[in-house]
């Protein structure tokens, strides 16, 4: 049997993160990495859940490839503000870790999901619509994948404001891993008239 399904509400575009004032949750828990902070990115964040009267609560310790240990001290934090929502502003490695929170804490919570929005700041990976995160056990040098549809974002917002900051080579990088996942998406086994869709668009975007 082959499935296919869109689950993640889609905003792009101009205010496309107005979509954050309109959340209907009682408070949010915001994943993000120290450079989010640095370069005020984050403050854009702030700024739209203070006008939706949204109070929050950051967390700004991600760090490349991220452990188990950070994704254990994000978890405890999350649980202890008592947010009901998960905020994911930055790259790969934000939105894994933001994943992994998710997915412990609905298990610890005994299975109440919190809201989860993504907000890339790169291209390449799609993370922000998929059902994978990884996270590193450091200690054992060993990579932990998750896979499981309660890691698939509910909401991911794409504002192009984020990723024309980037250096010209990570640009370079990122494009080639949208053609590289575009590529492998096209030649799967598993592929359809749906994912051709998706994958064709892909590499004509790449080199347009």
């Amino acid at each position: 049997m082959t499935q296919f399904y869109g689950r993640t509400k889609i905003c792009y575009g101009e205010n496309a993160l107005e979509t954050l004032e309109e959340l209907t949750v009682k408070q949010a828990f915001i994943v993000t990495d120290p450079f989010m902070v640095k370069v005020g990115f984050i403050d854009h964040i702030k700024s739209h859940l203070n006008r939706g009267h949204i109070p929050y609560r950051l967390f700004d310790g991600v760090e490349p490839d991220p452990s188990l240990e950070s994704v254990t001290k994000a978890t405890r934090l999350f649980i202890e503000s008592g947010a009901d929502c998960v905020v994911a502003l930055g790259g790969g490695s934000a939105l894994d870790m933001a994943k992994a929170v998710v997915f412990f804490a609905y298990k610890a919570r005994g299975g109440q999901k919190p809201l989860m929005v993504a907000i890339p700041t790169t291209s390449g990976t799609g993370s922000e619509v998929t059902a994978i995160s990884v996270v590193t056990d450091k200690v054992n040098e060993v990579k932990i994948p998750l896979n499981d549809d309660l890691l698939i974002p509910d909401v991911a917002i794409l504002d192009a404001r984020f990723t024309r900051s980037l250096p010209p080579s990570v640009t370079g990088v990122t494009g080639m891993d949208v053609l590289t996942h575009a590529i492998e998406a096209y030649t799967s086994r598993r592929a359809n008239s749906f994912t051709d869709i998706y994958a064709e668009q892909s590499v004509r975007y790449v080199f347009r």
